[in-house]
């Protein structure tokens, strides 16, 4: 019973250590984001941007309480 145990735990072990995601999983490209050098290239681009900016108008970065 002992011996089954511990074959078991180990299948299940050695499953979960070689069982593993691609590489391409684990890169993720940031998609609310535009780079530098492509943001006026076509209109989506620019109109992401712009929402972005507007978007940070909006946004309170701190507490009202913090004077400093």
């Amino acid at each position: 019973m002992k011996l089954t145990k511990n074959i078991m735990l180990a299948g299940v072990a050695a499953s979960l250590l070689f069982a593993s995601c691609k590489k391409e999983f684990l890169d993720a490209v940031p998609t609310t984001q535009v780079d530098a050098g492509s943001v006026l290239t076509t209109i989506d681009n620019a109109r992401a941007s712009l929402n972005g900016i507007h978007r940070s108008m909006f946004i309170r970065y701190s507490n009202q309480g913090e004077f400093g």
